[in-house]
């Protein structure tokens, strides 16, 4: 009988509580109406690729990268959308041979829309999210939160052409020193992606400041020597070459030092490179070896 007794204490004194949290939930609340909005903000388009797996046997892991809206025209009264895109520059796991694989038959578009409305593709486009034919013009359907309905049209302009890649362009892994007036450092296995520029040219950063803009133009000469300036608009310009060793007053810092000659060895496909911008007495100079991975 004790036990019935609580047991029903504990139900009533749920029920209580129930009703309490409710009444304080709704409690001085404002109502609002029924949003009648109905319009896409913001389109945006990604390319979605395998790579390979860190772990060990493991299967490959789904990676993306989103295209940038160069040009992004919206029309709400007439419910359009143009769009100039271009794809992003290669990366350690967007390798350029991936970035020529980018193609508007195969997208996934996302989106920002009105406040509680709904969205669905219509007349032959996938629901957004899907991986989508954006060669053609697409439609959707807003629904707004109050029911109201408009057809939104959004035409993508055709992809940049892209030059070819070149036999150098690739990840290569970078070892070497970076020799600086107040900040000398080593650079160990710094994981780097060469971009084709040109047929036998490639850019690359420049030491460890690629997040700064310093990106220099690596040509490969027909005799395997280097030719390296800056890259267009780099920060630091102009980019001088110490072919025969380290500038006045600079000492070596590590190993690989006396390699660094700017030259290229294509059997080993080894860039090894010393350069760097700046005055005399202030230079700054990478050395690095770059072998592709």
């Amino acid at each position: 009988m004790m036990k019935r007794i609580i047991n029903l204490k504990i139900a009533l004194i749920a029920i209580l509580a129930s009703t309490l949290f409710s009444s304080c939930l709704k409690k001085d609340l404002p109502g609002y109406p029924a949003f009648s909005d109905a319009d896409i903000t913001l389109a945006n388009l990604e390319y979605r690729y395998k790579i390979a797996n860190p772990v060990a046997g493991k299967d490959s892991i789904v990676a993306y990268v989103k295209l940038t809206n160069v040009s992004h025209v919206i029309d709400a009264a007439n419910g359009t959308i143009n769009i100039t895109l271009d794809i992003p520059s290669a990366t350690p796991t967007f390798s350029g041979q991936e970035r020529t694989k980018v193609s508007l038959n195969r997208l996934w578009p996302y989106f920002n829309i009105s406040t509680a409305a709904t969205m669905q593709g219509i007349n032959g486009t996938a629901n957004p999210g899907n991986v989508t034919d954006c060669s053609k013009p697409l439609q959707y359907e807003i629904t707004a939160a109050n029911g109201q309905k408009k057809v939104w049209k959004i035409n993508i302009a055709p992809l940049p052409v892209l030059p070819p890649v070149n036999n150098y362009e690739a990840n290569y892994t970078s070892n070497g020193y970076f020799y600086h007036p107040s900040s000398p450092r080593a650079m160990t296995n710094v994981v780097k992606t060469l971009v084709t520029s040109g047929t036998n040219g490639v850019l690359v950063d420049l030491g460890d400041l690629g997040t700064s803009g310093y990106r220099a133009l690596i040509t490969i000469n027909p005799d395997n020597t280097l030719t390296i300036t800056g890259a267009p608009g780099a920060a630091g310009t102009p980019y001088l070459m110490f072919t025969s060793g380290l500038p006045d007053g600079y000492t070596a810092a590590w190993a690989g030092s006396a390699s660094c000659n700017n030259t290229y060895d294509p059997a080993t496909k080894t860039f090894k490179v010393r350069y760097g911008y700046g005055a005399a007495g202030a230079y700054r100079v990478t050395e690095e070896v770059l072998k592709r991975n």
